[in-house]
């Protein structure tokens, strides 16, 4: 095996050998986040089968599976966040039909708050007084043998009432109103074809596909072409 370390070797030429490495580890070769699955160890696969198999590379293992292997490991701590951040930007969930967004911020227009100022006062002062002046008087005639009155009352004087309360008024009373907080109003719409921006927003995802932009950017910095130096036919025993 050592006789491949820092040769150039073809991907075609050690396919078998790391697409059965590939199937067996699918923690390696498979990417996810929070936004979802981003692409899995089939997909990788098919891909690389399909348009990658004349690349080479610089072999630094005796084994060049794990050649291979080491730099698609070392791809993935370079790359892998900046792929997770495209792919959750690209999961935002919108409306492609909508080229404008406003939104206004009016205020105040929530809540209103009434406050009450009590400065009126009522004071009592002084009171009431009685004076009996009523007199009444009773006579009793003595007993004469005749028809009389046995009793006679004479009344003179008066009773009175006098009233000295002061009631006094003074400050008064207040209310104010406040408001407070605020609404948003948003306005969302387009100034051209809908069509127009549906196209845009499929050309824009077919563009930005996370996935196949992954493998691509993994073959353009780690692999190249280079027939002449490649072995050809798969000469490698593969060792798990």
């Amino acid at each position: 095996m050592s006789d491949y370390k820092n040769k150039v070797i073809k991907i075609f030429d050690i396919w078998d050998l790391w697409s059965e490495r590939i199937a067996n580890m699918p923690e390696i070769y498979s990417l996810s986040c929070d936004a979802g699955d981003i692409f899995d160890d089939t997909f990788l696969t098919y891909v690389l089968e399909t348009d990658y198999l004349e690349r080479s590379f610089i072999n630094r293992m005796d084994n060049p599976v794990y050649g291979i292997e080491r730099l698609w490991i070392a791809f993935r701590y370079k790359h892998d966040t900046e792929f997770i951040n495209m792919f959750n930007a690209l999961s935002t969930v919108y409306n492609p039909l909508n080229t404008y967004s406003e939104t206004k911020t009016i205020s105040p227009n929530i809540t209103a708050a009434t406050t009450n100022t009590y400065g009126r006062t009522s004071t009592n002062s002084g009171g009431t007084s009685n004076a009996h002046g009523h007199i009444e008087t009773k006579q009793i005639n003595t007993y004469n043998g005749s028809l009389r009155d046995g009793e006679k009352i004479t009344h003179s004087g008066t009773d009175s009432v006098t009233d000295t309360r002061v009631n006094t008024l003074g400050g008064t009373d207040s209310s104010s109103t406040t408001t407070s907080g605020s609404s948003t109003e948003t306005i969302t719409g387009y100034k051209e074809s809908p069509v127009i921006g549906l196209e845009r927003d499929i050309a824009f995802k077919i563009r930005y596909n996370v996935a196949d932009n992954y493998v691509k950017a993994f073959i353009a910095e780690c692999t190249f072409f280079d027939n002449d130096n490649a072995k050809g036919g798969c000469l490698f025993e593969f060792l798990y």
